[in-house]
């Protein structure tokens, strides 16, 4: 079976939403392995004294265990272009590291193109993050994504994201998306759509 992957932001030293990744986990493990163990992360896997104050990804492969921990510099990745791919057998409810299902709809395209995942007429997912979408009023996020992110758990119930069904015909409405993940908050990762 695959191994699970977690992705957790560090920056000033400090673990950032690891209540809600930790929530994953054990969803993920209950869901594959009948385990309801808690996952304590910062008393597992302490943060490196090296790290600086700049932003880090903690990179956390796991299946019954933890089977690997890595501590990479985190850099924001520019979006110069963006492609609606139709998709509508996919399914990512988990985050497993074999990520082949969406990487294969990125294959060709250049390092600065990103790609929205359309299934059954719905916008669903970025490549590597969920998505949110500004009509001029409010922030919209997909009722129904691949993936239930962290980033985007955190924006909902701080009441910064409206869940909404968007469908295609609907991407026209909207002037802006942000691509929301644990590394990239609200706004930091966009693509303007018009004017």
């Amino acid at each position: 079976m695959s191994l699970l992957l977690e992705s957790i932001r560090i920056e000033n030293k400090q673990w950032h939403n690891l209540k809600l990744h930790e929530a994953r986990m054990m969803h993920a493990r209950q869901q594959l392995f009948g385990i309801s163990e808690k996952i304590d992360l910062a008393a597992t896997i302490p943060i490196p004294i090296s790290l600086s104050n700049h932003r880090y990804k903690c990179r956390i492969l796991y299946g019954l265990s933890i089977e690997e921990v890595q501590f990479e510099r985190y850099f924001h990745r520019k979006v110069s272009a963006l492609h609606l791919v139709k998709d509508d057998t996919i399914r990512y409810a988990l985050k497993f590291a074999d990520r082949a299902c969406i990487t294969q709809h990125t294959e060709g395209l250049p390092e600065d193109a990103e790609i929205i995942i359309v299934k059954k007429g719905l916008l669903r997912d970025a490549s590597y993050s969920n998505i949110a979408l500004y009509n001029g009023l409010v922030w919209h996020t997909p009722a129904y994504p691949l993936l239930k992110g962290t980033k985007r758990q955190e924006l909902l119930s701080k009441g910064l994201l409206v869940p909404k069904v968007i469908k295609v015909a609907d991407f026209s409405k909207y002037q802006k998306v942000s691509f929301i993940n644990a590394l990239n908050d609200l706004e930091e990762r966009t693509y303007i759509l018009k004017a």
